[in-house]
């Protein structure tokens, strides 16, 4: 009979042969990583005001960048900012591989500490967003993992992602930085990882598995970046909600 679910039917219109992949496999701690070799680093000095930081935003530039270093893995573009004690600090993005090719962000603060952002769980009822290391396997600190629930029939997809990223790197990152560099650095990290995923084209079915896939049909990145633009002055607001109710 061939391809009846729905699932089956989006693997088999890749036309690529899983019968030795196990599914759980394809967005798992097997999803090993490999790095690129370092070719190019764009560094960026972000502003030090909150509007400013908006202004950055709204801007839209980020986008642009963050799609030419997924077009060249192996790039990087590095964001400089202070934290509260006036110490210098930076998040550095690139992009690595999995061994079955889809592209992942991954993220590097100043002492040398590495994240990838990967979903995860796609296959059980509990989806997740998680920060991890290199062969997938999730990260801790303080005493917390970091990887989060993610309820994929919620309306608002990347909003959701965005608040659930700025708390995975208020524990990465660290109480110290100001919840506006968070809330800008969240944005930035959750639309690399749809950008990867969109670069990737049709066979990103295998990564982000059936239940995710709703939330990108028919987009690609021109798409992605009109949307933002549309967006951008909810998401401001959205955002300006979410760092008032994390100020201490």
């Amino acid at each position: 009979m061939g391809c009846l679910t729905r699932r089956s039917v989006l693997l088999c219109t890749l036309a690529i042969p899983l019968t030795s992949i196990p599914a759980e496999a394809l967005i798992s701690k097997n999803f090993l990583l490999t790095p690129a070799r370092t070719v190019h680093n764009t560094s960026i000095q972000l502003p030090r005001q909150e509007e400013g930081m908006f202004n950055f935003l709204r801007g839209g530039s980020w986008f642009n960048r963050m799609q030419n270093i997924a077009l060249h893995p192996g790039d990087e573009l590095t964001y400089r900012f202070f934290d509260q004690n006036g110490k210098y600090c930076h998040v550095t993005f690139s992009y690595v591989r999995s061994r079955l090719g889809f592209l992942i962000p991954q993220l590097r603060k100043e002492d040398g500490s590495l994240a990838t952002l990967q979903f995860a769980n796609l296959l059980s009822p509990t989806p997740l967003l998680r920060f991890a290391d290199a062969q997938g396997a999730p990260i801790t600190r303080a005493n917390r993992t970091l990887e989060f629930p993610f309820d994929l029939d919620i309306r608002n997809f990347m909003e959701a992602g965005i608040a659930i990223t700025f708390a995975a790197l208020a524990i990465w990152i660290g109480a110290h930085v100001a919840k506006v560099i968070l809330a800008i650095l969240a944005v930035l990290a959750f639309y690399a990882m749809i950008i990867g995923i969109l670069m990737v084209g049709t066979a990103a079915v295998l990564y982000i598995g059936t239940r995710l896939f709703p939330h990108i049909k028919g987009l690609d990145l021109e798409k992605l970046k009109k949307s933002f633009e549309e967006k951008k002055q909810s998401l401001e607001q959205y955002l300006r909600n979410l760092i008032a109710q994390h100020k201490t």
